[in-house]
């Protein structure tokens, strides 16, 4: 067991979440059993620390954004992978493509759900369409990704949607109602860092 972790990647994320696209590209779909999911970043650094995985995937920029982190005053997915001792040991910078997604019409979505960057990345259409949005489910857990974005609005009533990817929404069955000028600018890109213990 202890040589099948050495090659397992921790990462957050469901099915046709961005970590989840963004493991494909850099380590190819052969390596979808082996990732260890993790709730937040500081999970997913944790494991590669402790060597529970060889690699940690995670975020740690995007162009609207800017540094990312597990909460909003909390230290950056960078610092806490330097306080831990791991370093980058692979890069890959992926385009970002929020969709709205639903099972109901654009005019009758009340609610949008979502992890908090991609709400922050879409907070111009939110507003302009009157939305409340949410980061947390209605039972109170924070969605750790969009596939468990859109997820969640599969299984709610109709006047709800997700921000999420198209590939999100068409594995969990959901209409992609609004495709274009979702995010507030059109070069969307997240960088993610596969980051490994130090020699």
């Amino acid at each position: 067991m202890a040589q099948r972790r050495q090659w397992m990647i921790a990462r957050i994320g469901g099915p046709k979440s961005y970590s989840d696209l963004a493991a494909a590209r850099m380590f190819g779909v052969s390596a979808a059993s082996s990732f260890l999911l993790r709730r937040s970043f500081e999970g997913c650094l944790g494991a590669a620390s402790v060597a529970m995985a060889r690699y940690a995937l995670v975020p740690v920029e995007n162009t609207i954004n800017g540094k990312i982190s597990d909460r909003k005053s909390g230290p950056t997915v960078e610092e806490m992978a330097s306080e831990m001792g791991l370093v980058v040991a692979r890069r890959l910078r992926l385009r970002v493509r929020h969709v709205l997604a639903s099972r109901g019409r654009l005019e009758d979505i009340r609610m949008v759900y979502s992890k908090r960057q991609p709400i922050e990345q879409c907070g111009r259409l939110v507003r302009r369409l009157g939305l409340r949005a949410s980061d947390r489910a209605p039972n109170g857990e924070v969605l750790p990704d969009t596939s468990a974005a859109a997820k969640l609005v599969a299984s709610l009533d109709i006047n709800v949607a997700a921000i999420c990817n198209a590939e999100a929404a068409a594995h969990y069955g959901l209409d992609v109602i609004k495709s274009t000028g979702v995010a507030d600018r059109r070069n969307n890109f997240t960088t993610f860092h596969a980051y490994s213990r130090g020699r």
